[in-house]
């Protein structure tokens, strides 16, 4: 991609998620598929904070791509800016792209790009879902990126912490009624639910009273910053705390079990300890 390149007019429209059109984009103009997607959006950020962007070096990707989402405010507000704004970012050092749901306007000197197809306007109803799916496996990456998906479908974050709150406490209900030894058609019948998810809870093997305890506890707090003003960062945090609770759970009984058993010598203590009959009996 050559320098004069590096600016872009993407007229999409504003209803099609990002994820849905930027793969093809991507792949239409030779953008490495490892390069950092950093999004600002027209409502709550201005040029300064883009140009910011374009000057800033990023440790972790060597390749960045800045994406401005909705630029028609920020577009109006350039005309009374510096004439040379465009022509400043045209020459940085990553590829920014504009979207927009207008056409560019007709002296656009940049490039432009449109998405022709109309398939795109459908949104995914099941990333929620694979997300909640990825954090109960403990895939991290997949979870991430399932949620990165649905907030940029528009998807409350309330909606989301409602939803993996009730998969965990029908989980905990599911849990419940497998050591009461109820069979699967029966806790299907009871809780209205299909049998593969009875299946599903069946195969991750069972929480203890305090693990519970504290995933419903992480569930709360969770909740509770998402009322007093917290964004999709509560949700991405809470992911990373609902894994590694699982995953120490599933350390801690590896270790267990591959611990060494002691081994008893026969001592004049022991035989009169099992002589003493239980307090129960």
């Amino acid at each position: 991609m050559s320098k004069e390149h590096f600016l872009f007019w993407a007229h999409i429209d504003s209803q099609v998620s990002w994820t849905q059109w930027w793969p093809e984009f991507s792949k239409e103009h030779s953008l490495a598929e490892s390069s950092l997607v950093e999004r600002f959006y027209s409502e709550e950020t201005n040029w300064a904070q883009v140009e910011d962007a374009l000057r800033s070096i990023n440790l972790f990707s060597k390749h960045k791509v800045i994406l401005v989402l909705g630029c028609e405010r920020l577009f109006k507000k350039a005309k009374d800016q510096d004439p040379e704004l465009f022509k400043k970012l045209s020459k940085g050092p990553y590829p920014i792209i504009l979207q927009s749901s207008e056409a560019p306007p007709t002296n656009w000197p940049f490039r432009s790009w449109s998405l022709q197809t109309e398939e795109h306007n459908r949104t995914d109803d099941r990333t929620v879902f694979r997300w909640i799916d990825a954090v109960q496996v403990g895939n991290l990456h997949l979870a991430l990126q399932e949620l990165e998906r649905s907030s940029v479908q528009d998807v409350h974050p309330l909606v989301l912490i409602q939803l993996i709150t009730r998969h965990y406490r029908m989980g905990r209900l599911i849990q419940h009624a497998l050591e009461k030894r109820l069979s699967e058609q029966e806790i299907a019948k009871c809780l209205k639910l299909p049998i593969f998810v009875i299946q599903k809870w069946k195969r991750q093997g069972n929480l203890s009273r305090r693990a519970w305890a504290e995933v419903f506890d992480r569930l709360f707090k969770a909740e509770f910053e998402l009322k007093s003003g917290g964004d999709i960062w509560c949700l991405r945090k809470l992911s990373f705390d609902l894994i590694e609770l699982r995953k120490s759970k599933k350390d801690k009984e590896r270790w267990q079990a591959s611990r060494p058993k002691p081994h008893y010598t026969s001592s004049l203590f022991e035989t009169k300890l099992w002589q003493v009959a239980p307090s129960f009996f």
